[in-house]
């Protein structure tokens, strides 16, 4: 029995030999990336935030959260998806049909909530 398994275990072990370093480098990037610019964010959107004269610090700061909070999310999904993308192309996995697919259903989803989209894009510059 493991003479039947022992080729599939030497490729596993030569694969994990040359691109497993890769591939956990590219985990570990994507994470470092991910940390970093949740820091960076917070203090930009703190900074470019005007503060008014009608509102209390404390209503300004649960504004400055929710968009710090929104902005991380929405790049938070961006760099893991990038990342386990370059994970996948490293491991011998074509990503062009799986772009070309995440596009056209993009698009159908698009037509189909574009209330939706208005109405979020509205709620963005409300709480902005």
């Amino acid at each position: 029995m493991i003479e039947k398994i022992q080729p599939f275990i030497d490729t596993f072990i030569q694969w994990l030999i040359t691109s497993g370093p890769l591939v956990l480098g590219i985990i570990l990037g994507t994470w470092i990336v991910s940390k970093l610019m949740n820091n960076f964010i917070a203090k930009i959107i703190r900074k470019a935030v005007p503060s008014s004269a009608f509102t209390t610090k404390s209503a300004e700061t649960k504004r400055e959260d929710t968009l710090i909070n929104i902005v991380q999310g929405f790049l938070r999904i961006f760099i893991w998806i990038a990342g386990i993308l370059a994970v996948l192309q490293v491991t011998g996995v074509p990503i062009t049909p799986l772009l070309a697919g995440a596009g056209i259903i993009g698009v159908a989803v698009g037509f189909g909530s574009q209330s939706l989209v208005k109405d979020v894009i509205n709620g963005l510059f409300v709480i902005a």
